[in-house]
This record gives C-alpha cells, structure tokens and sequence, in this order.
C-alpha cells in the first residue's frame, strides 16, 4: 500500500483507529518526499526515534523516486553522488558543486534560461541517454558499510592503537559521586 505523509502522520500523533488501519497492511510503500516531510515535522530525537519505529514495524519500505524520473536538475550534491549509481542524468546548475567529483552523466551549466535549455536538450538527447549505460559512479555503488564490517572483522589491530587507556577505580569515599 503507498501512503502519502497525511495518513502517516495520524499514528504518529497517537490516533488508535489510524494506527489499526494501518497495521492491517504488511507493508507500506512511501516516497521519497514523504519520507522528507515526515522528517521535517519531528521536533527532536526523541521523536525520530519514535518515527523510525513506526516505520520498522510496518515493514515501511521507501520507494526510490530516482528510478522513476528522466533526470535530476538543480544543485544538490545528490545528483553527483547517488543518482549515477541509477544510469540517470543530472542537470547542475551554478558552480556550487565546482571541485566535486562528477560522473559522466553530470551536465553542468550556468544559472540562466539559455544555459539550462541547453542543458535539458543534451539530457535528452539520444547520444547522452545512450551513455547513460555505461556511467560509473565516481562514488561507488554502495555496499560501503557492509565492506567497511568485513574489512573491521579481518583486519588484526593489535599494535595499531598508540593511546593507551587505564581503568581507574573511584571510591565513594573520595568525595566524588
């Protein structure tokens, strides 16, 4: 079942028959966006726990937003990092990103209506759809934390540590409680 934040919201704020109904389905679907305006309600970790609960329990899966557009045009780093891993386009605009590594499929142009037509026919065209196919992504294709453990869990650290640390025992006594 996909649920847009307005339905999400009501269990969150405690309303029983909501909650229910809810909890009726096995899983939920929401987007991306959603997931973002849930976010921008919570007031405090307390309340992002609360809301990364509720979404566990209802086996909440979020439905990638990337996969289902042509491309992805602003300035957001995201559109350098995660969206090549989806063989998509990015439009950046301005020269916020200037210095940051970018893919193949990274279109940069400047910040007026001439720059950014330009930018969209290029996207478009079949030439640049064409080598979408074969873009890497300079970041990788995640999987990073499961590499960082099994590097951790093979790598001997004995030796490696140049601090040394003392366990000191505080009596009650001391003065200090």
């Amino acid at each position: 079942m996909l649920v847009d934040t307005d339905v999400l919201i009501w269990p969150l704020r405690g309303f029983r028959q909501a909650t229910e109904k809810l909890d009726s389905y096995s899983t939920l679907i929401i987007s991306a966006v959603t997931y973002m305006e849930l976010l921008q309600r919570l007031r405090n970790k307390a309340e992002m726990k609360a809301l990364q609960q509720s979404l566990e329990m209802r086996h909440t899966q979020r439905m990638p937003l990337t996969a289902q557009v042509d491309g992805v045009v602003g300035n957001s780093s995201s559109g350098l990092t995660e969206v090549p891993s989806f063989k998509k386009g990015t439009i950046n605009i301005g020269d916020r990103q200037r210095g940051s590594l970018q893919a193949e499929s990274v279109i940069n142009c400047q910040p007026n209506r001439k720059s950014i037509a330009a930018a969209l026919e290029q996207l478009y065209s079949t030439d640049f759809q064409t080598s979408l196919h074969q873009v890497i992504n300079p970041y990788g294709e995640g999987g990073a934390s499961e590499k960082i453990v099994n590097l951790l869990k093979h790598t001997a650290i004995a030796g490696i540590v140049k601090k040394t640390f003392y366990d000191l025992s505080i009596n009650s006594h001391d003065g200090l409680k």
